[in-house]
């Protein structure tokens, strides 16, 4: 998929689609072009406050415009976002102040208003930022100690075109937002995807278990026709739902319920798509990678082979094989992968890739390279010793889930003097 270079840059959509119904929140409703404006104006309250090219954002808040605002906002400045779970324990969040030094730390919704000003911008210059630094999404990685993956604009421009396509997003698509920023499915296949193909976003609060109860009644009020879950939340919803056929049929004609985050485990797959109809679409993503990378074509959600999807061509996925065992894990190179993780010491990147450019996403499994289909089976990190053969908890649980009697299941394993582990298995 060849971009046009001037298709990197937020103004190009804005341009575009400038008097589309863009962000629909209550009875509130704002066009590309005035939240374009309304982004410029956030910009110019920001630099004033003193925040300027490469700054650190750090921000720990509830979803709201003004947090969609914000995202945008820091492109203009060319300063750097770095959204934070707002759930996150106070040391924890210590930790990542010392670590990333921000320049503005923004700890709830009430502090971003301050900078939702109505300032004229008739005379704003949108500077340019070659390859310039854009967002820091944090991780522990196998260490604990906190990590930041450092993404450029262009390459988060590139992934969310990437998946606009490849989620066929369209003027008629209404994406039901309920992710959290902090995921990048929250901030990606939700927001930055929908913008470049010109889609409406009916922004909803991040999902918790007080909106189980009546959870599709804003969706169905505005027409929402595409939203993107996590297996555990599709679960719990379908849990909580009582008969009502308006609801269902509404669900059953949605555009797409896409799943990501996790493996869609065929008992979850199968509930969902019993209480109203509707198959779940598997989305596989890996954030170092840059976002989303294959997704299940409809025809392929009633395959039993843990396949999660095709890709554009775009992406170059390889296996390896693991020494002393059958397991192969997958390797992928995309165009838009992060630039590497955020050095505290000499603020440079660092990021391990083979020699071809290649990036082990520390999932295994299988891939089909004449029809781009990809087939995981679990995380690297799941495969232990057992009596001297490695076994995988995830597929263990697999397997498990695929009674009907299963609502959840889950593996762990533990020190055993005789088998050297011993596996233990937790059944809802």
């Amino acid at each position: 998929m060849k971009i046009d270079s001037s298709h990197l840059n937020f103004d190009y959509f804005f341009n575009k689609y400038q008097n589309k119904k863009f962000i629909v929140q209550a009875e509130n409703t704002i066009s590309y072009n005035t939240f374009r404006n309304e982004c410029v104006s956030m910009a110019m309250s920001l630099s004033r406050y003193g925040i300027k090219q490469s700054d650190i954002i750090l921000i720990k808040s509830q979803n709201s415009i003004d947090y969609l605002k914000l995202i945008i906002s820091v492109f203009y400045l060319g300063a750097i976002l770095c959204p934070v779970d707002v759930n996150i324990n106070k040391d924890k969040f210590e930790e990542y102040i010392n670590y990333l030094k921000p320049k503005l730390i923004i700890n709830k919704n009430e502090q971003l208003k301050k900078f939702n000003k109505k300032i004229s911008n008739q005379n704003f210059i949108k500077k340019n930022f070659p390859n310039q630094n854009y967002l820091l999404m944090m991780t522990s990685g196998t260490t604990g100690e906190p990590k930041a993956m450092m993404f450029s604009i262009q390459n988060i421009l590139k992934s969310a075109i990437y998946y606009g396509k490849l989620a066929d997003y369209s003027e008629q698509t209404i994406v039901y937002h309920v992710l959290p920023m902090f995921y990048m499915a929250g901030i990606l296949n939700t927001f930055l995807s929908p913008l470049t193909k010109g889609s409406s976003i009916l922004l909803g609060n991040k999902f918790n278990a007080e909106s189980l109860l009546n959870f599709w009644d804003l969706p169905k009020k505005f027409s929402a026709n595409s939203i993107h879950l996590t297996p555990t939340i599709a679960h719990s919803i379908a849990n909580f739902h009582r008969d009502n056929k308006e609801i269902e049929t509404y669900v059953s004609n949605m555009k797409d319920v896409i799943t990501t985050g996790s493996i869609l485990y065929k008992n979850t797959f199968d509930f969902f798509n019993k209480k109203f109809n509707c198959r779940l679409r598997s989305c596989y993503g890996v954030t170092e990678a840059g976002g989303p990378l294959t997704l299940q074509a409809w025809e392929d959600t009633l395959r039993e082979d843990n396949n999660v999807g095709f890709h554009l061509n775009d992406i170059k996925f390889k296996l390896k094989a693991k020494p002393g065992s059958n397991f192969k894990s997958i390797l992928v190179r995309t165009p838009f992968m992060m630039k590497g993780y955020y050095m505290k010491k000499n603020k440079k990147f660092q990021i391990r890739l083979d020699k071809n450019g290649y990036l082990n996403t520390m999932d295994y499994g299988s891939y089909d390279s004449k029809n781009k289909i990809l087939f995981i089976e679990g995380r690297e990190s799941e495969i232990i010793k057992r009596a001297g053969e490695l076994v995988s908890l995830s597929y263990i649980e697999n397997i498990i889930s695929k009674y009907k009697e299963v609502g959840e299941c889950s593996c762990i394993s533990l020190s055993d003097k005789l088998m050297g582990t011993k596996i233990y298995v937790f059944i809802i």
